[in-house]
């Protein structure tokens, strides 16, 4: 198969003696017709992403740019380089978790309370917090595959917290498919619910500190949903509010993960504070990014 550009250089580096000339001639050869199709996949990229904003200026206005205006050229390359992300340079981080997800699913029984948590599951996602998983250890010299299941445990978590808040809300649809509680009813998705939660504190309980640190920010993202209900019913929630339900609801797991998977690879308790003290305020950005595009 093709190898990639890092790949292909180290190659070169290596075929520098005189008898390995062809294959450093080749090396190089592959190496700039896989630039040359790069640049031409940018270049159609471009091409496409300028071609939405001219027809649909609701594209452009999503992304802060205007036909013309100021930094639209570099809006439309940003635009064409993301998506160029999306469809070639999905990280291995996230096959592995996304492979774990799905052996999980496979040994599921066949029954009416286990098919929501797997129909949950299949729907489209970034997998964010099981990465910060695995992140958080391989930053304190842990490796990726021994954080899998506490990673998968996060992922639970969150989707049991996505069941139970479609329900509240009364949402018929999750990334464009139906809710569980639509597409089954809503008896099935509390209990299919509950029982999620059941599996991700199976998969948190292995290590004391872990399971300690989970059920702390669990209860908070709990408590950040009842602060979210409450504040449906008033008209005067001051942004100091505002900023500490979402950082409940959304951001303290987020902390969570990183220092789960900081915590199985020995960090200390100080450095376990700082990373998640980052993942919080990666949470707080994220959250009111997507409250403002709602």
């Amino acid at each position: 198969g093709r190898m990639s550009s890092p790949d292909i250089a180290t190659r070169l580096l290596l075929a520098t003696d005189e008898a390995m000339g062809d294959e450093a001639r080749g090396l190089a050869q592959q190496l700039n017709d896989e630039n040359l199709r790069r640049q031409q996949e940018e270049a159609d990229l471009v091409g496409q992403a300028k071609k939405a904003i001219e027809t649909d200026p609701a594209v452009g206005a999503h992304n802060g740019l205007v036909v013309g205006g100021e930094g639209w050229h570099r809006g439309v390359i940003g635009i064409a380089a993301s998506k160029l992300v999306d469809q070639y340079h999905k990280p291995a981080i996230v096959l592995s978790i996304d492979a774990h997800v799905d052996r999980w699913k496979r040994a599921l029984p066949e029954n009416g309370l286990y098919a929501p948590m797997a129909y949950l599951l299949d729907l489209p996602a970034k997998r964010v917090r099981p990465v910060l998983v695995m992140m958080g250890c391989e930053l304190f010299g842990g490796k990726a595959e021994d954080v899998l299941d506490e990673a998968l445990g996060i992922e639970l978590f969150h989707n049991f917290s996505l069941m139970h808040d479609d329900i509240m809300d009364e949402a018929p649809l999750r990334r464009g498919r139906a809710t569980v509680h639509a597409k089954w009813n809503t008896n099935t998705a509390i209990l299919s619910g509950d029982a999620m939660l059941v599996k991700a504190y199976q998969l948190m309980g292995k290590r004391a500190d872990v399971l300690e640190l989970f059920s702390r920010y669990a209860l908070e993202v709990c408590e950040g949903q009842q602060f979210d209900m409450d504040y449906e019913q008033r008209q005067d929630v001051h942004i100091d509010e505002y900023v500490e339900m979402i950082r409940l609801k959304t951001a303290v797991l987020l902390s969570c993960a990183l220092q789960v998977g900081a915590a199985i690879a020995g960090a200390s308790v100080e450095e376990r504070e700082h990373i998640g003290a980052y993942g919080e305020h990666l949470g707080l950005a994220f959250q009111l990014r997507d409250d403002l595009l709602d």
